[in-house]
């Protein structure tokens, strides 16, 4: 049975993928900061609480030797990133060299998955954005993901480490409590008004989770070597007050959607991913936009209610 550590283990995508692994017969540990509740730690043969640099992780990379590392740990909000540059700049930039140090000392045969992000790309010259456009951060945040990738790319060359840097695009599902889907769900759910930022023009390219965790499941199979970079999207370009309206469709509700005009700093107007090399080896999204919006729906309604 193939091994799993993943890293954030808590988050977002770490606790979707340590699900998605678990039930697809791999053997997961996990890494994070806070405790698990019962059902979520059953997806893991071991969790530690805690750091990734602590002594027991240096410990069970030493003896475990997991197959596949996904390092999913670190900040990860723009705006965060912003008002704190450094403390964003120490939690990706810093803790990924660092861990990658660990792995060329203890496990330096294990495939390492580096969870960048397509805010490398910032505003790009052109849609769709495939993996080798120009490099153009807006963020700190998307500035500190890109040195992380090169630092990958360093102890691939150097030290001929197997790694696969995956730039995720807007990625939702269970267990998001952040970002435009948990946004606008607050806000139909309490608010008279929907008030959401910019002119509702701009876009962003949706990936499920599940899509996503299928997507790496390939990339996984194909067995690459040295150093390999995918986008990871859908393809697919849809406008922030389309979303809107979607949502409000299957909410059944008339309450009016304004935007202020006005953009968050660091934050890219239009975002489309080629998606044509993960194509290539067979990808293809199963999980369309409405249905994707009408499953979080009742995970909110369930979870967040």
């Amino acid at each position: 049975m193939k091994s799993i550590l993943i890293t954030g283990a808590k988050g977002f995508i770490g606790s979707n993928l340590s699900k998605f692994f678990f039930n697809h017969n791999y053997q997961v540990f996990g890494v994070g900061k806070k405790k698990l509740d019962e059902k979520n730690l059953s997806f893991f043969k071991n969790y530690y609480i805690g750091d990734i640099l602590d002594d027991e992780v240096k410990s069970f990379l030493k003896t475990e030797k997991p197959d596949y590392i996904f390092h999913c740990a670190g900040s990860s909000s723009i705006q965060n990133s912003i008002k704190d540059p450094s403390n964003d700049f120490n939690n990706n930039t810093i803790l990924t060299f660092k861990f990658l140090d660990f792995i060329r000392q203890f496990t330096p045969q294990s495939k390492f998955y580096f969870f960048s992000s397509a805010a490398v790309y910032g505003n790009p010259y052109s849609l769709p954005i495939n993996e080798k456009q120009i490099i153009n951060p807006i963020s700190p945040y998307g500035f500190h993901k890109f040195m992380s990738e090169n630092i990958c790319k360093e102890f691939s060359k150097i030290y001929s480490l197997n790694v696969v840097v995956l730039r995720i695009f807007s990625a939702y599902g269970p267990n998001l409590k952040r970002q435009i889907f948990y946004d606008l769900m607050n806000k139909f759910s309490n608010e008279e008004k929907i008030k959401l930022r910019g002119n509702g023009k701009e876009s962003r390219d949706f990936i499920h989770i599940l899509d996503l965790c299928r997507a790496i499941e390939l990339i996984m199979k194909k067995n690459y070597q040295q150093f390999e970079v995918f986008n990871i999207g859908s393809g697919e370009e849809v406008s922030i007050e389309k979303l809107a309206k979607i949502f409000s469709n299957f909410l059944k509700t008339s309450k009016i959607i304004e935007f202020d005009l006005n953009n968050n700093e660091g934050m890219p107007l239009n975002w489309r991913s080629d998606i044509t090399k993960l194509e290539n080896i067979g990808f293809r999204p199963i999980m369309q936009l409405p249905q994707g919006i009408e499953d979080y729906i009742g995970w909110y309604k369930k979870n967040c209610n």
